[in-house]
């Protein structure tokens, strides 16, 4: 059984409870949302430590002519 499937989608010729579904479609949109987040969040993380990075650098080499 995949992730989506479940046992409201079985082959067994019923139709899926409207309810269950429901639920089972919203705990998936939960977690996909928060995936995204933290996927977001992590390369926001990431490219503001590039930034830092850089000025450190720049910083450095600035210093290091003058």
């Amino acid at each position: 059984m995949d992730s989506f499937s479940s046992p409201s989608m079985s082959s067994s010729g019923s139709s899926p409870n409207p309810e269950a579904l429901m639920e089972q479609i919203k705990a998936q949109l939960a977690q996909a949302y928060a995936q995204e987040l933290l996927e977001g969040l992590t390369a926001s993380n990431f490219a503001h430590k590039q930034l830092i990075l850089v000025g450190v650098i720049r910083s450095s080499t600035l210093s290091l002519l003058t």
